[in-house]
């Protein structure tokens, strides 16, 4: 083993897996998943019981049970006088806020009965720096002292956060809790809608992706620190990988014009062959990290659109191939392209052997032969056709 093979094989073992990947819910894939407003929002549609989601008071009865067993961090109200109808209510302006200055802030979610309030102040991934007291003052001025505040957060946080004076004292519920609570009180019936279940569950993935966002980061800082270590190493390890790369990328073009292809954007082709003919070869990157090759020979252009793809079908059966690492057609459904022979193969290059010597074998055997090599048989298919 060579020092620097050593060097790789040290820092390798030096460094930390990696958190799993999570997998996308519904929110990631539109592009909010960390978006408070979004959330509000989803959050409202659960908690008004006069929604089509048919959950009825779940979401309210899971709150007002955690309210309980954390009354003693609010103001004394007693919770089971909040009860009756209610409507919700999202981005409430606090115009009966004290300070003009604090009068066109919003309330994120607001649940008001005939004579009390829950005002939910909503926190996904921001700093707590709201003006709860401009919130308290709106829903006081409407509602009398019959008024609960609560912070909604993804950590638990710190008494001091949420208490402005004696008089005001928002009481903090994380949304695991919340969650956790609603998980323990579904019931799921014959009449359940489908698709709200499917809400509820993309809404539940949000909340818990957002807390493996949080359990990830000791285990991506604990790697950053073994990187920033092992930074000199890695450095040099990366310019050899860099440097490889370029040799190979090099090594591509070389063989390819010893059969007479030059490089066109990222095709290789030979205009004396046939200009619609091409061959494309995935990233060296891939060669030298994967040691996997992947090429393919392909028509394009004007000849693309003319040539009988059945035809192509029957003229792959006829070439002199024992190798199940060449297939034919098109990886992905293409108009613009099809493939006439795909090389496809992991584990390509063997200890000591020459990446040059090994490509080459590969297009001789195959696909350069004259006459019965894929290239020749090819384009005498396609003359035939007058293609």
């Amino acid at each position: 083993m060579t020092d620097f093979e050593k060097n790789i094989e040290n820092v390798t073992i030096r460094l930390p897996k990696l958190p799993a990947k999570r997998k996308k819910n519904i929110y990631d894939i539109l592009g909010v998943h960390t978006k408070e407003t979004i959330n509000s929002r989803v959050l409202a549609y659960f908690f008004n019981s006069k929604e089509e989601h048919q959950f009825n008071t779940l979401f309210i009865d899971a709150l007002k049970e955690l309210l309980k067993e954390k009354q003693k961090e609010g103001t004394g109200i007693d919770i089971d006088t909040f009860n009756g109808d209610f409507n919700v209510l999202t981005e409430d302006v606090t115009r009966s806020a004290n300070e003009d200055e604090e009068k066109q802030k919003r309330i994120d979610v607001s649940i008001e009965g005939i004579d009390w309030t829950i005002i939910i102040e909503n926190k996904i991934n921001h700093t707590l720096n709201n003006p709860l007291k401009a919130y308290w003052e709106h829903a006081q001025a409407k509602f009398s002292n019959n008024v609960i505040g609560i912070i909604l957060s993804i950590p638990k946080l710190p008494r001091q956060e949420c208490v402005v004076n004696d008089n005001i004292k928002y009481i903090n519920i994380t949304h695991k809790e919340l969650i956790r609570r609603v998980q323990k009180n579904l019931i799921i019936g014959t009449k359940t809608n489908d698709l709200s279940l499917f809400y509820l569950k993309e809404y539940i993935k949000t909340i818990e992706s957002h807390y493996k966002t949080r359990t990830d980061q000791p285990k991506m800082n604990e790697l950053v620190s073994v990187l920033t270590k092992q930074g000199k190493h890695i450095k040099d390890i990366q310019h050899k990988v860099d440097e490889s790369v370029r040799f190979i990328d090099n090594e591509i073009i070389e063989v390819f014009e010893m059969f007479g292809y030059k490089k066109v954007k990222s095709w290789f082709v030979n205009e004396d062959k046939h200009p619609d003919m091409y061959f494309w070869i995935h990233d060296s990157k891939k060669i030298v990290l994967d040691n996997s090759l992947w090429f393919c020979y392909e028509i394009q252009g004007e000849t693309n659109k003319k040539v009988d793809k059945k035809g192509l079908k029957t003229l792959f059966k006829s070439f002199d191939i024992k190798d199940a690492k060449i297939t034919h057609g098109n990886s992905s459904v293409s108009k613009v392209r099809t493939h006439i022979a795909k090389y496809n193969h992991h584990n390509f290059l063997n200890d000591e052997e020459s990446f040059r010597t090994a490509f080459t074998n590969v297009l001789s055997t195959y696909f350069m032969t004259e006459n019965t090599g894929i290239v020749d048989k090819t384009i005498a298919h396609l003359t035939k056709q007058n293609l």
